[in-house]
């Protein structure tokens, strides 16, 4: 019963503690909502627009400016 609770709560925390010790190692969030609120996300050196910040961070681009991209005609 006591290696039950062990592994029941202590386990399910191991990667969170591996993130805090390590603030490098941050995935991208991997589920995101279908929320439109653009933001303009630039990725080597590339402004594309996102439909939000979470879909940027999925795609690993830097967040820029809140709203779509400007064009540059």
């Amino acid at each position: 019963m006591k290696t039950f609770f062990f592994l029941a709560v202590f386990v399910p925390l191991i990667p969170v503690a591996q993130a805090a010790e390590d603030p490098t190692n941050l995935r991208p969030p991997q589920v995101c909502t279908q929320q439109y609120a653009p933001v303009c996300g630039e990725k080597a050196g590339v402004h594309q627009t996102y439909p939000n910040a979470c879909f940027a961070a999925a795609d690993k681009a830097r967040v820029v400016a809140d709203g779509e991209c400007l064009s540059k005609r």
